[in-house]
C-alpha cells in the first residue's frame, strides 16, 4: 500500500461521513447535499415514493429542491451502519428512522437505504443511492 492510499478503515469511515453530511444538509434545508453525488450521467437516486426517482445531476438536484419546498424537514436517524469497500468503490446499508420534522413536531418511520459511493479526486461520492420504508407487519 503506497503512502498516498487509504487504509481500508480509513476509506470506510470516509464513505460513511457521507451520510453524516447528507443528514446535516437536510436538517439545514442545504441543497449542497445534491453535491454527495457523482456528476456522472447515470448517477441515480431511488427514494421510497413511487415517482422518486432521479438520473443524473439535474434530476438529482430538482428532487432535492422539491423535497426541501416542502414545510416538513427530513432527516435520518440511522440505528445501524455497514459498509464494505473495495479501492475506490464503498458500498453502505444502513437502517433506522427517516424523521419528518415541522412546527408540530416530528413523524418517525422506518427506513433503509444502501448506496453505493466511488471516490473520484480525494472525495467519496454517491453514485446509487436507493432507500425504502419498509412495510410494518401487526
Amino acid at each position: 500500500m503506497d503512502a498516498m492510499e487509504d487504509k481500508p478503515d480509513d476509506a470506510m469511515d470516509e464513505a460513511l461521513h457521507v451520510l453524516d453530511r447528507m443528514n446535516t444538509y437536510m436538517l439545514a434545508r442545504d441543497l449542497s447535499v445534491a453535491e454527495e453525488f457523482s456528476a456522472d450521467a447515470d448517477v441515480l437516486l431511488l427514494a421510497s415514493e413511487a415517482n422518486e426517482l432521479a438520473i443524473g445531476g439535474d434530476e438529482i438536484r430538482a428532487f432535492f429542491e422539491r423535497l426541501m419546498s416542502h414545510p416538513v424537514t427530513y432527516s435520518w436517524d440511522w440505528r445501524e451502519k455497514k459498509v464494505s469497500s473495495s479501492g475506490d468503490v464503498s458500498w453502505i446499508f444502513a437502517q433506522g428512522d427517516i424523521v419528518l420534522s415541522d412546527i408540530d413536531g416530528e413523524l418517525r418511520m422506518p427506513y433503509r437505504m444502501t448506496a453505493v459511493l466511488e471516490r473520484k479526486s480525494g472525495k467519496w461520492l454517491i453514485h446509487q443511492f436507493h432507500g425504502s420504508e419498509p412495510a410494518h407487519r401487526p
